[in-house]
């Protein structure tokens, strides 16, 4: 990667979102490390399709816990802000992350977290997104781990009407 970069491996999907959906994909990650940057597995960005504008909207990334685990946490980059952190995500195990986005250019916007069917992030009357075209990335985006190598697997990648 070029300096600056984050290394990543990540697939996207770009167009006109719906107005409502549910975003999914199962992980997988081998081995536990320690993040002192950003370790991103959802990414969601606005804009238009020209690639003129475009803004940063969502992330579900991994963060830390207090004991070294690793939590999934929801970052609102519209207003800057993180949510709270989902319990521990399981090491040498498959799960799944579901991110409900209810998209809104004004505050009936709504983004929850699903972990393994669990409801772990709830976040209502909101501005979600204020951009027609988008961009969603999923896969695997570190910039500081220790160690510095990272496997991520991720499996069956969804959008749907339902979780």
């Amino acid at each position: 990667t070029d300096a600056g970069e984050s290394p990543q491996g990540r697939c996207y999907r770009q167009g006109v979102f719906p107005a409502e959906a549910y975003y999914g994909a199962w992980y997988y990650i081998p081995k536990s490390a320690t993040n002192t940057g950003n370790w991103n597995l959802f990414h969601f960005q606005g804009g238009n399709a020209d690639k003129t504008s475009q803004l940063y909207l969502w992330d579900v990334s991994l963060v830390n816990g207090p004991t070294g685990e690793l939590n999934l946490r929801v970052y609102d980059d519209l207003q800057n802000k993180s949510g709270t952190a989902a319990p521990p995500v399981p090491i040498a195990r498959w799960f799944q992350i579901v991110f409900f986005w209810k998209r809104a250019k004004d505050t009936s916007g709504q983004v929850s977290l699903y972990q393994d069917g669990t409801q772990v992030v709830d976040l209502t009357n909101l501005i979600t997104d204020d951009s027609d075209w988008g961009q969603w990335y999923v896969g695997n985006l570190a910039s500081a781990l220790q160690p510095a190598e990272s496997t991520v697997y991720v499996d069956d990648v969804t959008i749907s009407a339902t979780p």
